[in-house]
């Protein structure tokens, strides 16, 4: 499309070869541009629909545990990554959620790479997490390990962590794996932020419907026992 327009407009006005290329080589770049605002728009789009549909499944799902695998496989699907693991501090059999896990059937094909450059020549990609990796290993929320020995994977990796904090008390991580020295840029780490965010919100939830569980039977008990009282 940029060719033809330049050579459309070389036909109504003869131009030097030099101000020709100079006209194609600007009508590149503009389409360019558009291509990266309109891969923004989606981009910021598709996010929003995300945390809106964990925000529905917190509401929707009694069950912490089904609401964390669904963040968890919701996460994997759209960050580029080895796997993903939701860890919590609390001490129970079940404090641990790994996507992908061994033999799953699942289907976890990637909706798309919502983090990849439109312009592969692009040599900036890994500027903002350069820019910004003092701010995030100072902040205590994040850790940033480029190449760091995993037990749960038996090899060095990539790992970001991001806190999963429940009324200003730590609850335990979201950890994602890729292959060491891989590097993450800022918009990768503000999603987990914003998605730890939301986890923190499903805990709160769960644990305000299990206090409310809690209280009703209270009540069912003291009014059983009064309607016991009164048979005698």
């Amino acid at each position: 499309m940029c060719l033809d327009k330049g050579a459309y407009d070389y036909l109504v006005k003869l131009f030097s070869t030099r101000e020709l290329i100079c006209r194609i080589r600007a009508n590149i770049e503009c389409s360019i541009l558009r291509r990266k605002i309109l891969y923004h728009r989606y981009k910021q789009e598709d996010i929003k629909q995300l945390l809106l549909s964990i925000i529905n499944t917190i509401l929707s799902e009694s069950d912490l545990d089904k609401t964390l695998l669904y963040i968890t496989k919701e996460i994997y699907r759209r960050l580029p990554c080895e796997k993903i693991f939701i860890i919590s501090n609390e001490l129970s059999k079940n404090n641990k959620i790994v996507i992908p896990y061994e033999n799953d059937s699942e289907d976890l094909t990637p909706i798309i790479n919502l983090f990849s450059e439109i312009n592969a020549n692009n040599n900036d990609n890994s500027q903002p997490f350069t820019r910004s990796q003092k701010y995030f290993n100072e902040n205590l929320v994040v850790d940033i390990s480029l190449n760091e020995y995993c037990d749960e994977v038996h090899k060095n990796v990539s790992i970001l962590s991001v806190e999963i904090r429940l009324d200003d008390n730590f609850w335990g991580w979201i950890k994602v794996h890729r292959s060491q020295h891989s590097v993450w840029v800022d918009s990768e780490i503000e999603l987990l932020q914003q998605i730890s965010n939301h986890i923190s919100l499903a805990i709160t939830y769960a644990k305000l419907l299990e206090e409310i569980g809690e209280k009703e039977i209270q009540i069912k008990a003291a009014e059983f026992a009064n309607n016991a009282k009164t048979q005698y």
